[in-house]
């Protein structure tokens, strides 16, 4: 069996076969622009490095990720109004707003303040942001 593995693979190479992944793939959105993009990419970051708990994240406050959403949502909101869209912008906005009392728990990497409260509420943020990358067609 081993030889005929080998001599299929000889064969193969001596023909110049070649094997190619798929082709890559390519993502537009009619609600996201280049610069809408840049910024959903800057709070996709910040949401994955700056996960509660994980301490030592640079730039890792609740007012620079709230502002970060609150701007980016304001860009959407201007460019587009599509039902799913405003949905998902309006559950991003109920989020960041049920996160804000967790604000001093977010900055002191979750050492402080009501540890299960506010760890759903991060997991509710999260969830909401997923549902608007889907709604705005963004990776």
């Amino acid at each position: 069996m081993r030889v005929v593995l080998i001599a299929v693979l000889l064969v193969l190479t001596a023909c110049g076969a070649q094997t190619q992944g798929p082709a890559p793939e390519t993502t537009t959105s009619a609600v996201v622009d280049d610069d809408t993009g840049a910024a959903m990419g800057a709070v996709d970051t910040l949401l994955a490095a700056c996960i509660p708990g994980v301490p030592g994240q640079s730039g890792c406050t609740w007012a620079s990720l709230s502002g970060a959403v609150t701007e980016l949502t304001g860009e959407i909101r201007a460019a587009a109004a599509h039902s799913d869209l405003t949905v998902a912008l309006d559950g991003m906005d109920e989020a960041v707003a049920a996160f804000t009392p967790c604000a001093g728990w977010f900055d002191s990497d979750a050492t402080t303040g009501d540890q299960l409260t506010c760890d759903a509420a991060w997991y509710d943020l999260t969830d909401a942001w997923t549902a608007l990358k889907k709604a705005a067609d963004w990776p």
